[in-house]
């Protein structure tokens, strides 16, 4: 197993100068708000889109200099994209088979219990078999790194679990919004947001997500929209786990900052707030009578 690095990586407007260093034999997710350019950096990866600019390396082997054939990356798209006048199992094989390498579809039929649908073809299968046959011919294919987006979407519970332990510590970059679902199983997790690529620290995410966005895809049943002090409307985060048992007390006060969150303690309830730019000459030891508009109490 090779770790997978790029550095430098720019497309158009999307972003530029992306880079991390991804350690091999993790399952490695990322996220960010639609649109940021997900989609994109997993093609420009895989060589399915023309580099602007940028560097990419698994091990010390230069990627970029590989047609995409022949790149130690295999891609699976959010659309399955299989072969209609195959079956299955001929959708199965086809990597292995056009490599000239072993072709393991008759283990991965029965690992992922496809048996029944082997003979099928793609028009009579429902997008979650369809998403199984996908990631059965993904993994036909020897590849150090595997390239899914949103490849889960359509497995149901036992499925999603049976295709985690069936990837094991293999080497994944997995595109996702699913957090909720996808985290428990998750080595590493990434946010692509502005333009800019950043690691998050998973032992941190759960108290401080940093981001409203990124508050809303753990718990949005825990965001919602209100005034805050005259800053504009916003949305603000308050983590389940922050919550007091104790309601004595309504004087409201600033408890700690952290980073572009402020842990705030409103009627003996403790919780966090996202802190707008058109809010930064407010200092944490300001006290206030009432904090919350009345009419946006959660």
């Amino acid at each position: 197993m090779e770790d997978l690095n790029f550095r430098g990586v720019g497309y158009g407007k999307l972003f530029q100068e992306l880079q991390a260093e991804l350690p091999a034999g993790r399952r490695i997710g990322l996220t960010g708000p639609n649109g940021c350019g997900k989609t994109t950096l997993l093609r420009l990866l895989a060589g399915w889109l023309p580099w602007q600019s940028g560097q990419l390396f698994i091990g010390s082997q230069d990627q970029l200099a590989l047609p995409p054939e022949k790149r130690q990356l295999t891609f699976l798209p959010s659309q399955a994209a299989l072969f209609s006048h195959w079956t299955v199992r001929q959708n199965i094989a086809f990597p292995a088979r056009s490599l000239g390498v072993a072709d393991r579809s008759a283990t991965l039929i029965q690992q992922l219990q496809l048996e029944s649908l082997a003979e099928r073809k793609p028009g009579r299968l429902s997008q979650g078999e369809r998403q199984r046959v996908a990631w059965a011919r993904l993994l036909n294919r020897p590849a150090h790194w595997l390239l899914a987006d949103e490849a889960l979407a359509h497995l149901d519970g036992p499925q999603r679990h049976q295709l985690w332990q069936l990837l094991g510590q293999r080497s994944l970059l997995l595109v996702t919004h699913q957090l909720q679902l996808d985290l428990p199983w998750l080595d590493q997790l990434w946010v692509l947001e502005g333009g800019h690529l950043h690691r998050l620290d998973l032992e941190e995410l759960e108290k401080n997500p940093r981001s409203a966005w990124l508050a809303g895809q753990l718990h949005p049943e825990n965001v919602w929209s209100g005034e805050l002090l005259g800053w504009p409307a916003g949305a603000w985060w308050i983590p389940a786990s922050a919550w007091k048992d104790d309601r004595e007390g309504w004087e409201t006060r600033w408890l700690e900052a952290r980073g572009p969150l402020w842990k705030v303690e409103v009627r003996g309830r403790t919780f966090w707030l996202e802190r707008e730019a058109a809010g930064s000459k407010l200092k944490p030891e300001r006290q206030a009578a009432t904090l919350l508009n009345p009419s946006n109490e959660p």
